[in-house]
């Protein structure tokens, strides 16, 4: 805004009208928005009428060193009452803002507590962070959510297979203010056993490798309708000789079973250990011969 000044000046017995226009730079610098009350942080925005300026931010009318200069946007953490100082670089003319008071609302903790490794086939219990207003749980990977109730603090979780799920919560306190945190959670294998129970061996006979099912081997372990359908069974070097005496003994090693679900089981297997059976022998009487008057 420009303001004509007139100033008459009498000197040696005549008057001077000397006209001065003075103009006034106003800076008329404002922060953005009304008072806030935000959760965790929030960003103030200085504007002004000036094209070049510099910038004092101030928290409770102590200017905050650090946020000094060019930079017309303040990074708020804290809650206080804030205002800055803008100065028009062209002109030199500063104004101070009014102020506005900010509110900073503490982010909830959000956290997960349970178990990071656990076994395929189990059922486990995680739990948040207690007295939320809302608690909103995921999952993705090899795991589920029993009975698919996700709004508690806390969740029981089924493992679907071997492997590994992530498990998410979003968490909301009466604030309004929300977190999210997650806990990855490793699926160890089930163990399962396959034992061999033969087969059996007499002496003068061979045994063979042979892949079988259901017979020669017993299984221990198999759950969710798992099963394990075929046994590969090889016999030693005893077991395939036809010389080995009876009573003398001889190994079958189970291996590579195969069936549905085996993927979710760490299998160890135990070996049959067989003793050689005798060989019926029938020995049958071809004579003497007898006749009337002779023994």
């Amino acid at each position: 805004r420009s303001y004509m000044v007139t100033n008459t000046v009498t000197t040696c017995g005549s008057a001077v009208v000397v006209a001065v226009e003075v103009t006034i730079n106003h800076v008329n610098p404002t922060i953005s928005g009304g008072d806030v009350a935000t959760c965790g942080t929030t960003t103030l925005t200085a504007s002004s009428a000036a094209t070049n300026a510099t910038y004092i931010w101030y928290k409770d009318n102590i200017d905050i060193s650090s946020e000094t200069g060019s930079t017309s946007t303040l990074e708020v953490t804290t809650t206080g009452v804030y205002k800055v100082r803008v100065t028009n670089t062209d002109t030199g003319c500063a104004e101070t803002s009014a102020t506005k008071t900010v509110t900073i609302n503490a982010l909830p903790v959000c956290s997960i507590t349970g178990s990071s490794e656990v076994t395929y086939g189990t059922t486990n219990d995680y739990i948040a962070a207690a007295s939320m207003s809302t608690y909103a749980w995921s999952i993705s990977g090899d795991g589920t959510i029993s009975g698919g109730d996700n709004s508690h603090p806390t969740v029981s979780i089924i493992t679907s297979a071997a492997g590994a799920y992530t498990l998410s919560v979003t968490i909301t306190n009466s604030n309004g203010c929300t977190s999210t945190c997650d806990k990855t959670v490793y699926v160890d294998k089930k163990a399962l056993t396959v034992t061999a129970t033969g087969p059996t061996k007499e002496y003068g006979t061979a045994l063979s490798t042979q892949t079988l099912s259901a017979i020669n081997f017993t299984t221990s372990g198999e759950i969710n309708g798992d099963a394990v359908a075929t046994v590969t069974l090889t016999p030693d070097a005893n077991g395939t000789s036809v010389t080995r005496a009876a009573g003398l003994g001889y190994v079958v090693t189970p291996s590579a079973a195969a069936g549905t679900g085996l993927a979710n089981y760490s299998i160890s297997y135990s070996p049959y250990n067989g003793t050689v059976a005798q060989k019926a022998l029938t020995v049958t009487a071809t004579g003497p011969t007898k006749e009337y008057g002779t023994a």
